[in-house]
């Protein structure tokens, strides 16, 4: 006489294996992802070091002065965000 235990260890093992399946895919994607991010953060950096030496100090403080202002308004809103939540 059979309980039904062996079907439903079965069951269990595939939604396990499809559970770690979808985890590994996850983590591949999201591996791959950060990848992108990092070298793209390394080009962008290369770029800003070989430009920021030709500029005047002037340019630079202009440059600098602009590009905090639009990293605070890109971010405030989002530090208003984790207030609320």
């Amino acid at each position: 006489m059979q309980t039904g235990k062996s079907s439903e260890q079965g069951g269990k093992s595939d939604t396990h294996e499809a559970l770690l399946n979808s985890l590994t895919t996850l983590v591949r994607t999201n591996g791959a992802a950060v990848s992108h991010l990092g070298a793209r953060l390394v080009v962008m950096s290369k770029f800003v070091d070989a430009v920021l030496r030709h500029l005047t100090a002037a340019q630079c403080a202009a440059v600098t002065k602009s590009f905090r202002s639009g990293v605070y308004r890109c971010l405030t809103p989002l530090s208003v965000h984790e207030k609320l939540t």
